[in-house]
């Protein structure tokens, strides 16, 4: 094998550095910290919007344990798409999950995020509603956000410019 590293060309060098490069996406950016990884792992994948539209590179999906603590996150990398994210947790936990958009700065929690089923997909299964850890798993779960029909503009008042917010959101 190291017969083989001296016969090549520095150029093969660069090129394969730059291919790998390009081609592996960031483990984790800045949002989310990263979770601690335990024995114990399931995986989700599925697709994830984010106010109608895929979620786009560099947004960010983290999964969090029944104790609110990090147990699984995952950067994103192509539009729409996100997993196989490992998530590292207790049998049986039951799952929370919050979205970072990365161009607005924003996080969804709670009752901003809407979990569905996704279709199987070869060894994966439809993830139950919540989510819940199963050793060993894989699970299909697509992951949107909903615009929330309150206070749109935070201004602690819902009136009518909320509304004229929320019609121009609509109309886009």
């Amino acid at each position: 094998m190291t017969s083989l590293l001296k016969n090549t060309s520095p150029y093969a060098h660069l090129i394969i550095f730059l291919w790998l490069a390009i081609l592996t996406p960031p483990a984790f950016a800045d949002y989310f910290p990263t979770p601690s990884h335990t024995p114990l792992v399931c995986d989700f994948f599925g697709k994830i919007t984010i106010d109608n539209h895929p979620a786009n590179p560099g947004d960010e999906i983290a999964f969090f344990n029944t104790n609110g603590n990090i147990c699984g996150h995952y950067v994103i990398s192509r539009s729409g798409l996100y997993g196989f994210l490992h998530v590292y947790a207790t049998e049986n936990d039951i799952l929370a999950v919050q979205i970072w958009d990365k161009s607005s700065q924003k996080l969804y929690t709670n009752d901003q995020i809407v979990l569905s089923a996704g279709e199987p997909a070869g060894t994966a299964l439809s993830s139950p509603i919540p989510p819940i850890f199963k050793q060993n798993a894989r699970f299909v779960l697509d992951v949107t956000t909903q615009i929330r029909l309150t206070d749109i503009n935070s201004d602690g008042i819902l009136n009518i410019v909320d509304i004229i917010l929320l019609l121009q959101y609509l109309s886009r």
